[in-house]
Parts: structure tokens; C-alpha cells; sequence
């Protein structure tokens, strides 16, 4: 993700010396030659007037949102909302979703074969799977076993377990196998999830190369129209 998110970075950084250090200087000749500006370009320059002119106004404001933001998901009911959000994104979702089984069958997995008994691998799980919906899953996976009833079906009914994963803990229940089993499944996600993210990736970096070209183009395009149009009236 380091390249995708370096190029979210400089289209931002792009963005911000534009709006800040050339747009300024196109500001005073557009004046001066009394040139009709288009409507985006009225847009741009408002806001660079605007972004300078109140630039603390502009980043105490910005800090403040994003500050708010930041307290309201990190807040019991926020943290609730962003790990349901999170799940229900398309292709993301899955995939999040995909990595916290992994890593929960691998911790159980490996927990479950070094005879630690089953009810303490789930707590010691519960704890360290770090997500709402997955915390409360293995709660009830925890009083399932508690109660002489098995994991599967629990899982089954949770729509966080594919069902085909779920059949597969039922026959390691069965054969006493549960382990060696989530184990396996362990890495037969882990080796999903590399391709998922491997695609992802690849996918996700021309998107973002062409929403970075959309905005400088967007940006450039705005104040070379003026230009275009002082020429034909020169000519």
C-alpha cells in the first residue's frame, strides 16, 4: 500500500501548491488584462484567495474536523459504526474481513495445539481480535463451548464465517482435530488474502493516477482557458 498512498500524497501536495504558490501569480495578470475567466477558474482562485487570505481560519478549521472526526470513531459508538462501515465496503470489506478470520484461526489454531484448553484459546482470542463484531463473535463461540454446544454454530449463524469455512471447523469438532484444522484454514487465508491484496493494488494504483490527473488537468485546464482566450482577442 506504501505506493498507492504515496501517490494519494502527492496529488494532494500537488493540489495545495497550486491553490497556494502559482495560482497566486495568475491572480494580478488576469487583473490587469481584464480577461472573461471561466467558471472554474473563478472557483479556483476564490478559493486560493480564500485558503490565503484566512489561512489559519482555514487550518484551525480543518484541524478542528478532523480532530472531531477522529474523537467520534475512536468513541464507543463511533468504533461500533467504523468496524460495521469497514465490512460493508465493496471489495474492502471482504477482504478486512478475510485478514481478522485469518488471523483469528491462526491464533486459535496455534493455541488449540500447544494444549491450551479450548474455553482459554477463545478468551485469549476475544482479546486480541482488536474488532467489535469479532470480539462479540467469539463471546458467543465462548458460551457455546461453555455450554456443551460446538463453535460451528455459531459461526453458521454469524455471517461473518463463510459457510464453507464454518463446515470445516464442524469436522475438525467432530474428529477432535479443531487445531490442526484452523490452522490450515489459517493459511489457506493467508494465501488468499496476498492475491486479493496483490490485485487490489494493482488495481487501485492506475485509479489513482488518473484521479491525480484529473485534478491537476482540472487545475492547469482552468488557467490556461483565459490564456486561450486572451489570444484570440491579441489575434
Amino acid at each position: 500500500m506504501i505506493y498507492p498512498a504515496l501517490l494519494t500524497f502527492i496529488s494532494f501536495a500537488v493540489m495545495l501548491i497550486l491553490i497556494f504558490f502559482i495560482l497566486p501569480r495568475f491572480v494580478t495578470v488576469f487583473d490587469e488584462l481584464n480577461v472573461k475567466l471561466p467558471a472554474t477558474t473563478k472557483t479556483l482562485l476564490a478559493v486560493s484567495g480564500f485558503a490565503r487570505e484566512y489561512t489559519f481560519l482555514t487550518a484551525g478549521s480543518l484541524l478542528a474536523v478532523i480532530g472531531s472526526v477522529v474523537f467520534a470513531l475512536r468513541s464507543k459508538p463511533g468504533r461500533r459504526f467504523t468496524t460495521r462501515a469497514l465490512l460493508k465496503i465493496p471489495i474492502a470489506g471482504p477482504l478486512r474481513s478475510s485478514l481478522i478470520n485469518a488471523r483469528i484461526f491462526r491464533l486459535l489454531g496455534l493455541l488449540i495445539e500447544s494444549s491450551v484448553p479450548l474455553l482459554e484459546a477463545l478468551e485469549l482470542t476475544r482479546t486480541a481480535a482488536d474488532n467489535y463484531l469479532y470480539t462479540s463473535l467469539i463471546g458467543k463461540m465462548h458460551s457455546s463451548v461453555l455450554n456443551g454446544r460446538t463453535m460451528n454454530e455459531i459461526m453458521l449463524t454469524s455471517g461473518l464465517i463463510p459457510p464453507s469455512i464454518a463446515q470445516m471447523v464442524q469436522t475438525g469438532e467432530e474428529n477432535g482435530q479443531v487445531g490442526r484444522v484452523m490452522t490450515m484454514l489459517a493459511d489457506y487465508l493467508d494465501d488468499s488474502n496476498e492475491t486479493k491484496i496483490g490485485t487490489l493494488t494493482t488495481v487501485m494504483e492506475p485509479i489513482i493516477l488518473i484521479f491525480m490527473g484529473l485534478i491537476v488537468g482540472t487545475l492547469v485546464t482552468s488557467l490556461v482557458l483565459p490564456m486561450f482566450d486572451l489570444s484570440r482577442i491579441s489575434a
